[in-house]
């Protein structure tokens, strides 16, 4: 039969005619009720890139609705605000943050946020802070949360979103240091910090709840061997005060709906989503990034020099992007088994008409899952019923247009439950990632309790609790990842992606030969 166009053709224009239908839906247009952008670590001198992200933002600024910028920690050098006798190098820091940080943003589009990090509490503390705080707002149009070196504050964005700015270090300083560290804030102790945060996101309920602190709840980042142990110092991520505030505040969160956790800490971009909590990390604003690890939460992360921004829409939804920065220009990135399983078998069966049920079955798939995550349009019902039509004509084998042929295609839509559970299928590793991880913990939380119970002799006790436990951990990780990704191919896989190809198998047989025939 003669073809009028070739299938090469005919599925390309279906992958233009699914963009499109993609990118008109990117397209609706949704009332925005606040613009976020968001970055970090803009005061380290050595390969800092601070003035490319904050002029990229500045000018990405002037086309956003309702825009501000939020710098979530070390914006000064590492040594923080001098000291008021240091005048040098106060006089120093200052030229600096006018040069680096002031100037790039002062046409900036909205309103300027800041907030304290690692840097910011020297020897001094809280009263440097207070300091800093009233440069920045002395030379700029910005706000600088918390205030006077507190542990929290609560602002409205906007009807639909509410911000609330923790200071970490406030909890993971050394209180014997500072004295006088709460005496003009209203929370006094730890304890009761975790209490004014609860009682925050419930009070804002209803709204988009954006958290911002320094240290994030979750990352990904690579640590080192000591790291790993509990580090020395409490900016290591599992120190005993640093998994204290990232649990309970993850936990506090948990409780209530739409609460996002912006941090900055880690030189790196993520987007992490743990039970359904949110994380975004923003912090590649100098050029040396660490490094961070694959794990099934992590959603997306980059090593480039960039920023992130939230849009927060009115009808409650948001979304969240990631800039790669150069020549003080903003690059988008990060743009989007079964779906590829079914477009290969398309290939493999392109010159047959049934490689129409491939296209079909992976086109409801993919359009189901843009719905899903996106709201279900009419749009894209159309299509979705659209795939389900190519699998109910093109499915048969046979020849012709006869009955018999739909009766094929009509069997073939029972395959949708197949396709349901093949996709919840690979939530075993899921289940897998969520099982090694509570088992490492279950070992680090051992090895310090044992650290703690024997004081001398307790150290030698938690190394090898932790290195046994680990490489234990780890080789049952590996095994159970390679084997049941193995199962995944095998059966779910290879079951939408290869055609059925050899011949019928004959066994042997006698074969008895009439005498009679000659």
């Amino acid at each position: 039969m003669k073809k009028l166009l070739s299938f090469n053709s005919i599925f390309i224009l279906i992958c233009l005619l699914w963009s499109s239908l993609t990118l008109a839906q990117e397209q609706k247009s949704k009332e925005v009720s606040k613009t976020l952008y968001f970055t970090s670590n803009t005061g380290f001198q050595k390969n800092s890139k601070s003035r490319e992200v904050l002029s990229a933002i500045s000018k990405a600024s002037q086309t956003a609705e309702n825009a501000s910028v939020l710098l979530i920690g070390n914006l000064t050098p590492k040594d923080g605000f001098a000291q008021r006798d240091q005048k040098k190098r106060r006089a120093e820091i200052k030229k600096y943050l006018k040069e680096e940080l002031l100037n790039p943003l002062k046409d900036f589009n909205g309103n300027l946020i800041f907030g304290p990090g690692y840097n910011e509490w020297n020897k001094e503390g809280h009263e440097n802070i207070d300091d800093l705080e009233s440069f920045l707002q002395d030379n700029s149009n910005s706000d600088f949360w918390p205030d006077d070196g507190c542990a929290t504050e609560n602002e409205s964005l906007s009807d639909e979103v509410e911000l609330i700015m923790v200071d970490s270090q406030w909890f993971l300083e050394d209180w014997d240091k500072h004295p006088y560290i709460n005496n003009k804030c209203d929370i006094k102790t730890r304890e009761q910090f975790f209490v004014e945060f609860k009682d925050d996101i419930k009070d804002a309920q209803g709204k988009t709840v954006i958290v911002a602190v320094h240290h994030p709840v979750l990352s990904f980042s690579k640590l080192g061997f000591f790291d790993k142990m509990g580090g020395f110092t409490s900016q290591s991520f599992y120190s005993k005060k640093r998994q204290e505030l990232a649990g309970r505040m993850e936990t506090l969160a948990s409780q209530f709906e739409d609460v996002i956790f912006i941090s900055g800490s880690d030189k790196n971009l993520q987007f992490i989503e743990d039970d359904g909590i949110p994380q975004i990390i923003s912090g590649t604003s100098l050029s040396k990034a660490h490094q961070v690890k694959d794990d099934e939460d992590l959603r997306f992360s980059s090593l480039k020099v960039g920023y992130t921004k939230l849009t927060v829409f009115k009808d409650g939804s948001s979304k969240a992007e990631f800039f790669s920065v150069e020549n003080n220009d903003s690059e988008k990135i990060g743009e989007q088994k079964l779906i590829l399983g079914n477009l290969m078998m398309a290939w493999v069966r392109r010159r047959s008409l049934q490689a129409w049920a491939a296209i079909g079955w992976a086109t409801s798939l993919a359009v189901a899952l843009v719905g899903w995550i996106q709201g279900f349009t009419p749009a894209h019902w159309v299509f979705f019923a659209a795939g389900l039509v190519l699998v109910l004509c093109f499915s048969s084998a046979r020849s012709g247009w006869s009955g018999m042929r739909l009766v094929d295609g009509l069997l073939a839509l029972t395959g949708i439950t197949k396709l349901f559970g093949d996709v919840l299928s690979y939530l075993r590793l899921f289940a897998l990632g969520l099982a090694s991880a509570s088992l490492a913990m279950t070992f680090n939380k051992l090895a310090v309790d044992v650290a703690a119970a024997l004081p001398a002799i307790g150290l030698l006790f938690k190394v090898l609790i932790l290195l046994v436990g680990h490489l234990l951990n780890f080789g049952l990780t590996v095994i159970s990842g390679v084997i049941h990704g193995l199962r995944l191919n095998l059966i779910e896989f290879y079951n939408w992606s290869l055609a059925d190809e050899g011949y019928a198998f004959q066994p042997f047989a006698k074969q008895e030969v009439s005498p009679w025939i000659t």
